[in-house]
């Protein structure tokens, strides 16, 4: 009962923010997932990057804990947000209760940042293409030609495929010759793995 009162206590701040200023945007990094969220803290001490966090709010409270005070996310203002989640409602009732309340609100909210904010974003950045709202963030960025990259966040299995971004980061150059041999046009990064301590693979197991 604590957790959850505590989860929604740091999820607060979400609903209270102003709408997000528009001149601040460079790169949206979405944070979706345990390793987007590591990625917070990795840049927790780079406030002056000109980087701009979605984060969806499943992962809010969890993104407030870690994040710096200069770390600047997306907000859509109360105003956009009340407008989200009746869209939301009104999809979740059209769709016959297809996809769940939560994600009706979330792919809507998603959707409300790429229309309020066009031509800002230079770059999107997702750490899992088979997630919600970072497919949806990767396909609306190609659709408006802004460059889509991806993180690689464990080791490359199956559900990867197919890579749909335009580049890819990745651990080392084993793991950018199978993203390659997807049979995509991918570009491939190599950056060692993003954490704050190295981590030593052993790619032969």
């Amino acid at each position: 009962m604590f957790e959850k009162f505590k989860k929604f206590v740091l999820t607060i701040p979400f609903f209270l923010s102003n709408k997000t200023n528009n001149d601040l945007h460079k790169s949206l990094i979405i944070i979706e997932g345990p390793s987007a969220v590591g990625l917070v803290d990795l840049l927790k001490d780079r406030g002056e990057l000109p980087i701009t966090f979605y984060v969806p709010l499943v992962y809010f409270s969890i993104f407030n804990k870690v994040r710096s005070k200069e770390q600047l996310y997306y907000s859509p203002g109360i105003v956009g947000l009340l407008m989200c989640i009746m869209r939301g409602f009104i999809k979740f009732i059209k769709t016959y209760k297809q996809k769940s309340f939560k994600l009706c609100i979330e792919l809507e909210l998603i959707s409300y940042c790429f229309k309020n904010s066009e031509n800002i974003y230079s770059s999107v950045v997702i750490f899992n293409e088979r997630m919600p709202v970072s497919a949806f963030a990767s396909e609306r960025a190609r659709s408006k030609g802004i460059l889509s990259f991806c993180v690689q966040h464990g080791a490359v299995v199956e559900n990867y495929f197919p890579v749909m971004v335009d580049k890819y980061f990745v651990w080392n150059r084993k793991f950018g010759e199978v993203i390659r041999s997807s049979g995509s046009n991918v570009k491939t990064i190599e950056t060692g793995r993003l954490a704050k301590r190295p981590v030593i693979m052993n790619l032969t197991k």
